[in-house]
C-alpha cells in the first residue's frame, strides 16, 4: 500500500491515534519524565547491534549473565541507570567519537518535530517541506540523545516522503513497547 493509499484508509484513524500517543511520562515535582529504564535496555540493544558487539561480549564487561541482559534489552527487566552509564562509557571507549546527549529538552525538540511529520504526511503537504527534517536527522546530537526513538521515528518518515520507507519501519518502532499506548497505535499500521 503506497502512501496515498495509506493515508486515504487509515488516515483519520491514523491522526486520532496520534493525538493519544506520548512517551509514558510521570509527573514529579511538576518535571515530565520519560520511562527510563524501558529507553536504557532498547537503546542498549540499538547501540550493541550497531557496533556489532555481541550480547554475551557487553554482558561479560557489565559482570551480568547474557540471558540477564537479554531481558533487559528486550523490556522484560528494566536496566537501571547505572548499568546504563557502564553500558555508555563502554561505548564512549569503542568509539571516541560517539557521544550520548542526556539532556531532556531533545525529547521536547523531538517530539514537535516528529508531530510536524505525522500532520505532513495526513495532509499529504511534506513535499516541500523534508528539508526541516533533514536539518534536524544530520545532527548527530539528536540521534544519540534520550530522543533516539523519537529520531528514529522521524527518521522513517523522512524516508517515506522521500519514497524510501514504508509504514512497516514505524510499526517496528512503535513494537518496541516505549511509546505510551504503543500498541493500540501499531495496530492501526
Amino acid at each position: 500500500m503506497n502512501m496515498i493509499e495509506f493515508t486515504q484508509k487509515k488516515g483519520n484513524g491514523f491522526l486520532s491515534k496520534f493525538k493519544i500517543f506520548k512517551m509514558r511520562f510521570f509527573k514529579e515535582n511538576k518535571q515530565e519524565k520519560y520511562d527510563k529504564e524501558r529507553f536504557y535496555g532498547a537503546y542498549i540493544h540499538d547501540l550493541r547491534r550497531y557496533y556489532e558487539i555481541s550480547q554475551k561480549d557487553l554482558a561479560k564487561m557489565l559482570h551480568v549473565s547474557a540471558p540477564a541482559l537479554s531481558k533487559m534489552e528486550s523490556g522484560q527487566q528494566n536496566m537501571d541507570y547505572g548499568t546504563f552509564r557502564q553500558c555508555i562509557n563502554y561505548f564512549n571507549k569503542v568509539d571516541p567519537d560517539y557521544n550520548f546527549n542526556e539532556k531532556i529538552s531533545k525529547l521536547a525538540e523531538a517530539e514537535q518535530l516528529l508531530e510536524f511529520c505525522v500532520q505532513e504526511f495526513i495532509n499529504l503537504s511534506y513535499f516541500d517541506k523534508t528539508d526541516r527534517i533533514k536539518k534536524y536527522l544530520d545532527n548527530q546530537d539528536n540521534k544519540n540523545s534520550i530522543a533516539y526513538f523519537h529520531y528514529k521515528m522521524i527518521e522513517s518518515f523522512y524516508e517515506m516522503f522521500n519514497g524510501k520507507g514504508t509504514m512497516e519501519q514505524i510499526r517496528v518502532i512503535l513494537e518496541i513497547n516505549y511509546f505510551f499506548e504503543s500498541r493500540l497505535f501499531s495496530s492501526s499500521l
